[in-house]
């Protein structure tokens, strides 16, 4: 683990390299795409051969998934600056990048239905 002032990094998704966002757009110009916020999981930059502390690299991105859909999910609403008003996305699209073993776990998912019960999985290890 690596301290800094005192700090230390436990975030083993962030000590692997896996790196999450949202599409741009979203930030840019303040809309969705319909009714869809986008946003992606980029697994380029993992070494899947480390471990931290005890877990696969295999156990982090699953677990991460479940993190970005659920921060996602905590985050589809938001002001529209153009609109004057809130816009509340029904659905999230997952881009899983960077490694086609994980692609099948980014989707479209509706808000109310599919990711009512988030997290899904408890341990992944």
């Amino acid at each position: 683990m690596t301290e800094h002032h005192g700090c230390v990094n436990w975030n083993a998704a962030n000590l692997l390299g896996l790196k999450a966002g949202c599409h741009p757009a979203h930030f840019d110009a303040d809309t969705l795409f319909g009714d869809t916020l986008k946003v992606y999981l980029d697994l380029s930059g993992v070494d899947f051969e480390k471990k931290t502390e005890g877990f696969t690299a295999d156990a982090v991105v699953r677990a991460t998934v479940q993190c970005v859909l659920i921060n996602a999910l905590a985050s589809r609403e938001a002001y529209h600056r153009v609109l004057r008003g809130a816009v509340k996305a029904k659905h999230i699209q997952l881009e899983v990048r960077g490694c086609e073993k994980y692609a099948s776990l980014g989707g479209v998912w509706d808000c109310d239905k599919d990711l009512a019960n988030l997290p899904r999985k408890a341990r992944f290890f």
